[in-house]
């Protein structure tokens, strides 16, 4: 953390994960994204071609269901680092 706040960074965890790193078909991908996202939430999601597939879908999908989507820096108060509880925004 001492590097991290060093660079003038702040550290950004997430609360939902996609499976993306193991799962093998974008419908699987936009099923876990759906299913672990709620308000509040970062979805964890990997660069590759499976996930690349699918995030189309997982952003239409969550903007249907009321999500709109924020840089870290718009949403987590200055000095608060490393909370899980800390979180994009729904609404």
């Amino acid at each position: 953390m001492q590097a991290v706040h060093s660079a003038g960074m702040q550290q950004v965890l997430w609360n939902a994960n996609s499976e993306d790193s193991w799962l093998k078909h974008p419908n699987q991908i936009l099923y876990w994204s759906l299913e672990q996202t709620d308000s509040g939430s970062i979805l964890l999601m990997h660069d590759n071609p499976t996930t690349a597939a699918a995030l189309d879908r997982v952003l239409t999908e969550l903007e249907k269901r009321g999500f709109r989507f924020v840089l870290p820096t718009e949403y987590l108060p200055a000095g608060r680092v490393g909370n899980r509880d800390l979180h994009g925004v729904r609404g």
